[in-house]
């Protein structure tokens, strides 16, 4: 089977109207998921650290990756929708969003919270795509650990 090509959104992160509409679709048709990535210039990306230290380091990405995937249709109903977010600022994110403030929703559920593959969540079948999106993107901004402004052009790759 072919991998399939993402459909590119752009957006603002204070403009979010374009990726919402079709997280909306992806959510009622259940099929589907987005990732998205602050939307950076080559010469605004942070040199990455030596070859040891990414072997080796307990830290993801420096630019922050999240992922969206609302549950598939199974037989039983339908799968949680899943939020994800690789991030380079290390161990206990939660933690340290909940010291900003970011807290949890009712009902969201860390399903891991580790340094280099970042913080995974399930969240309840009600939950808007626009709370989801807030959250990812906030959390986004304050665990981003390069001087990189993120409250701007975000890109999201749409796979259907």
């Amino acid at each position: 089977m072919a991998k399939p090509k993402p459909q590119f959104v752009d957006f603002r992160f204070d403009q979010r109207g374009p990726v919402l509409t079709v997280m909306r679709s992806l959510a009622a048709d259940r099929d589907g998921w987005i990732n998205v990535a602050p939307a950076l210039e080559v010469e605004e990306v942070p040199d990455p650290p030596g070859t040891l230290a990414r072997v080796f380091g307990p830290k993801g990405p420096m630019i922050p990756f999240g992922t969206w995937v609302p549950g598939a249709r199974t037989r039983g109903g339908a799968e949680p929708t899943s939020l994800g977010l690789q991030h380079g600022s290390g161990p206990k994110a939660i933690l340290r969003l909940r010291d900003a403030g970011i807290t949890l929703p009712t009902g969201w559920k860390v399903l891991s919270d580790h340094p280099r593959r970042g913080v995974v969540l399930s969240l309840p079948d009600e939950t808007r795509p626009e709370d989801a999106l807030d959250w990812l993107l906030e959390a986004a901004v304050v665990l981003t650990e390069a001087n990189i402004d993120l409250h701007r052009d975000w890109r999201a790759g749409v796979y259907r």
